[in-house]
């Protein structure tokens, strides 16, 4: 699967930095309960539903692995179950919170612990009919009909540019290079030509003003090469408007589906990527109340005897 699902479902860890202290005194770690956390708590923010709650219907609870630093904020969480398209809401929420510090034998310490979050659809609030399943014959593969680079906007070449310097740079997989391409973008010079690893196809669109292209990133072979020997790439779904470039997907992955939609100018886009000798998976995201979410979700463990006719893609859970 590919490493974004992954890292979602498993693996993803937002590190926000400790605030510095002395090497040679670290805090000591300690797990404490869901109950003695509650007991510590001084302030906490409003739960905000996300759109694939309040527009799609999706209910669950998350539990998120949150790190209470000395200064009493949640400074790490590691999701550890939950719908990924609910994920992020439960993260942000965690992470405004305050707390009273914890501490051991007079020593201030750093305190870990499971917390759930539980998202229902608020009564009186009427969700769309979001199809719960979709099969796998029911996506399109994309053109290969790659866009040349005097047809793109300087903006976009400009944006080009700037994300073929950053990734001259980066080592590691896909969480350095999302968070590089989180940075505030500083001015880069204009490449006369498509960087080599590069390739951009622009996605159809029935939406004045608006592009949607399909950025990809091939695979490398030199020493900063970060897409690894099981064949998955850096694609990346950005957005043109009187606002610029943005940047609404970035995922791991070597293929890519779209699934259009009679409700909506924006189809769904599916990126389906390898995690291991004999696993793959596929997430599909869906544009909704101005976002694209992570709504669908499909994996198996022994791809070879999967008949992609049957192959059925449900809602995330």
């Amino acid at each position: 699967m590919l490493n974004h699902l992954f890292t979602s479902f498993i693996f993803l860890i937002l590190a926000i930095q400790q605030p510095s202290a002395n090497p040679a005194a670290i805090p000591e770690w300690i797990n404490i309960t869901p109950e003695q956390a509650k007991s510590h708590l001084i302030t906490s923010a409003k739960l905000v539903y996300p759109p694939c709650v309040t527009s799609a219907g999706v209910e669950g609870k998350v539990v998120i692995q949150i790190g209470i630093y000395t200064d009493g904020l949640v400074h790490s969480v590691t999701p550890m179950s939950g719908p990924i398209c609910l994920r992020g809401a439960a993260i942000s929420y965690l992470t405004q919170r305050k707390y009273q510090p914890f501490m051991k034998n007079g020593q201030l310490v750093n305190a870990s612990v499971d917390q759930s979050v539980i998202f229902k659809v608020p009564h009186g609030i009427k969700t769309d009919q979001t199809q719960k399943v979709l099969h796998r014959r029911d996506l399109e593969g994309l053109k290969d009909e790659n866009t040349e680079w005097d047809e793109l906007s300087t903006a976009m070449k400009e944006w080009l540019s700037w994300y073929s310097q950053q990734n001259a740079s980066i080592v590691g997989g896909q969480i350095p290079i999302r968070r590089a391409l989180t940075k505030k973008k500083r001015a880069t010079p204009l490449l006369e030509d498509m960087p080599g690893d590069l390739t951009i196809q622009q996605i159809p669109l029935h939406l004045t003003g608006r592009k949607l292209y399909l950025l990809r990133d091939e695979i490398r072979e030199h020493e900063n090469d970060h897409c690894g020997v099981t064949g998955n790439c850096p694609i990346a779904l950005l957005e043109e408007s009187e606002r610029g470039i943005e940047l609404v997907i970035f995922e791991i992955g070597f293929d890519v589906h779209l699934h259009h939609r009679k409700d909506s100018p924006y189809p769904d886009v599916f990126i389906t990527g390898n995690a291991g000798a004999m696993e793959q998976g596929m997430i599909g995201y869906r544009y909704m109340d101005n976002q694209w979410v992570p709504l669908y979700c499909w994996h198996t463990h022994d791809y070879e005897n999967i008949d992609s006719k049957k192959m059925i893609i449900e809602v995330c859970h």
